[in-house]
């Protein structure tokens, strides 16, 4: 295991939250570039794993992956006021008609995007969770994660929009 797995369970917290992450960030006191780096691997977990506990996570469960998420979930969920819950399948569903929405197939968007890895692809078909760098890449394509988690809001991201979201029809 290690660092890497340790960041993509930090990023599994952070989507459980539904929030975006400038607010995500800003409840756990850090920047959004430090939570950026944590959650990319770059930086150690262990500088916010305090912080972490304090909002009701698991340390045991960020390090392990072993036993729940959160050791207080009712706590949890009254400071983020949100369901720590959702239904994958439906996030899924949303991931893809996103992608055949906005790339017209999956293929496109895997061409695109330059995914290569056929595992990342299989995550969102077969896997009982989503790939971690597939969120990744769907999210830089422009696509509002918190939308596929709930259906609510719009279905692109505010600040980042996607090369092929740019692109202008020329009259």
């Amino acid at each position: 295991m290690g660092k890497l797995e340790e960041a993509k369970r930090l990023y599994n917290m952070f989507m459980s939250t539904g929030l975006r992450k400038y607010n995500f960030a800003k409840i756990l006191g850090i920047s959004q570039s430090s939570l950026n780096d944590y959650i990319s691997g770059r930086s150690d977990i262990k500088m916010i794993t305090r912080i972490l506990s304090e909002k009701g996570y698991s340390i045991d469960w960020l390090y392990t992956g072993l036993g729940n998420m959160y050791f207080q979930p009712e706590e949890f969920e009254n400071t983020f006021e949100i369901t720590s819950s959702f239904d994958v399948d439906q996030q899924k569903s949303r991931i893809i008609e996103w992608i055949e929405y906005n790339y017209k197939s999956i293929e496109n968007f895997k061409i695109e995007r330059d995914i290569l890895d056929k595992k990342l692809m299989d995550s969102l078909f077969n896997d009982e969770v989503i790939d971690h760098e597939l969120l990744i890449k769907v999210e830089n394509a422009g696509c509002n994660l918190k939308w596929t988690i709930d259906g609510n809001g719009s279905q692109y991201t505010e600040n980042r929009v996607g090369r092929k979201l740019l692109k202008q029809v020329k009259k």
